[in-house]
């Protein structure tokens, strides 16, 4: 949005908001069920006071409003973004003048990490108490057989960060948002969280980076 021209007409921009503001509760709903997870991340909001003309970041001057009984739809999806988030790793070669992705399989579960902290940290919603409360309340509603489901499938950036072995490890002050919520390991799932990180463990090249970036250990 920052190299698109349009946006230093404040025309432009004035009607932007209010094509937005136009948007119908199920035309919200399409975005939520079917939008990029970048767009659901930045260009989502809490309330209409979520919204600053102000700031620099031109994404911020606008937003698309959860309408009143979509936020746990849009909790839903964006959880399930997060899971399976792996994040790229662009890589510059100025010699040849080519750019590419180093695989997931070749990343340390640290740059995994830094990478989902990073995806997390630029949620909008989060930044509005309601919304953080929603998504604890959620979290905690999850079943022992979605819990399960996770430890299972999950990528290992979200197994690393979101999983804490108790409700004490949740910090709401932390400087790391993701560390402001937490999945708690149920005592019966405790032995398949440890066998699905060990056997990660064990095909790691970056062993030690990778134990200091996991939330259950630090206890």
């Amino acid at each position: 949005m920052n190299n698109n021209r349009l946006f230093k007409c404040v025309a432009f921009r004035t009607a932007l908001k209010s094509y937005m503001k136009q948007l119908t509760t199920e035309q919200v709903a399409s975005i939520i069920q079917t939008g990029g997870k970048d767009f659901l991340n930045t260009m989502i909001v809490m309330a209409e006071h979520d919204v600053n003309d102000l700031v620099g970041n031109q994404n911020e001057r606008f937003g698309i409003v959860i309408p009143e009984g979509m936020v746990h739809n849009y909790i839903d999806r964006w959880f399930n973004d997060l899971t399976n988030y792996v994040g790229e790793n662009i890589f510059k070669d100025d010699r040849y003048r080519i750019n590419f992705v180093l695989p997931s399989s070749l990343r340390s579960r640290k740059a995994a990490t830094w990478m989902l902290n990073e995806f997390i940290n630029k949620n909008r919603p989060l930044m509005n108490p309601a919304f953080r409360y929603a998504l604890c309340t959620y979290i905690k509603q999850l079943t022992t057989e979605k819990i399960a489901s996770l430890i299972h499938t999950a990528k290992v950036s979200f197994l690393n960060t979101m999983f804490v072995m108790t409700q004490d490890d949740i910090n709401d002050h932390a400087k790391n948002r993701y560390e402001w919520f937490g999945i708690v390991i149920p005592d019966d799932l405790l032995q398949q969280y440890i066998e699905k990180y060990f056997n990660g463990l064990t095909n790691e090249f970056w062993l030690v980076d990778n134990i200091h970036t996991n939330r259950a250990l630090k206890i």
